[in-house]
């Protein structure tokens, strides 16, 4: 285990024990696919305290951890994140944004990349989650993004245009393992596949997947490094040839 994997883990059971102990919630920060992972490694080591994984939306990538259940407290408490629409001041005057520009724009801020979840872009528009106690000084100080002066307004909905977009498509295939989908969604053979497994570049709903022979369910999320993210939808019979028909949703 590398200084930081050893670091983030050490920091989840710390969480994990203080909500079991002091009996209330506690929130990580907002955690990338890899680091969601390592989560999903150590849980069941961790106290019973119960946990919840969102990231402000369904289908984040980007998400906090709380610490806690309403099971195991007898109550609920909301994920302290905040949700921010940032538009150009003038529109018609402004350069097409993109999620680098927003970014850089942030972080030129001195703001950490773990207190910002995703950035959802289209157009010169983009909806950002954050830790609720940036909100206002976002707000107030995000003021330009590249060379485009915007506006900031929080936001308790996302716009239908910067929504998560999918494209249906159906495919062929051996069979419901892993790597025989994997290999036709992302056109690769199947050892390219196994390859991609091994070097834990494969998730599925959020966890390293090392098993290229698991069977894959209906509305598992599966994410390849490089490929893109994908919706597996299950399989609806035969072709002539007797290969599996299936449909998956592509994130676009």
């Amino acid at each position: 285990m590398d200084n930081e994997n050893e670091f983030l883990n050490k920091r989840l059971r710390e969480l994990s024990d203080r909500s079991w102990s002091e009996s209330r919630y506690f929130f990580s920060d907002f955690l990338n696919e890899s680091e969601l992972a390592e989560f999903y490694t150590i849980k069941k080591e961790l106290s019973p305290c119960g946990t919840k994984v969102f990231g402000g939306y369904e289908g984040a990538e980007r998400c906090i951890i709380r610490f806690g259940s309403p099971e195991t407290l007898g109550y609920e408490e909301a994920f302290p994140i905040g949700c921010i629409l940032v538009r150009p001041l003038i529109p018609k005057f402004s350069n097409e944004l993109t999620h680098r520009d927003y970014l850089g724009a942030l972080m030129n801020l001195g703001i950490e990349r773990n207190v910002i979840g995703d950035l959802l872009v289209a157009g010169n528009e983009c909806t950002l989650f954050c830790e609720e106690k940036l909100s206002s000084y976002l707000c107030e100080n995000l003021t330009k993004v590249s060379h485009t002066n915007v506006r900031c307004t929080p936001a308790e909905t996302i716009p239908v245009n910067l929504r998560l977009k999918t494209r249906l498509l159906e495919g062929q295939a051996a069979s419901e393992r892993l790597d025989a989908i994997i290999s036709k969604i992302c056109n690769l053979s199947r050892n390219e596949s196994l390859d991609l497994c091994r070097q834990k570049k494969v998730f599925v709903n959020g966890r390293i997947c090392e098993d290229n022979s698991c069977e894959l369910k209906s509305q598992d999320v599966i994410s390849v490094r490089g490929y893109g993210k994908f919706r597996y939808l299950g399989s609806h019979g035969l072709s002539r040839k007797g290969k599996m028909n299936f449909s998956y949703e592509k994130y676009i």
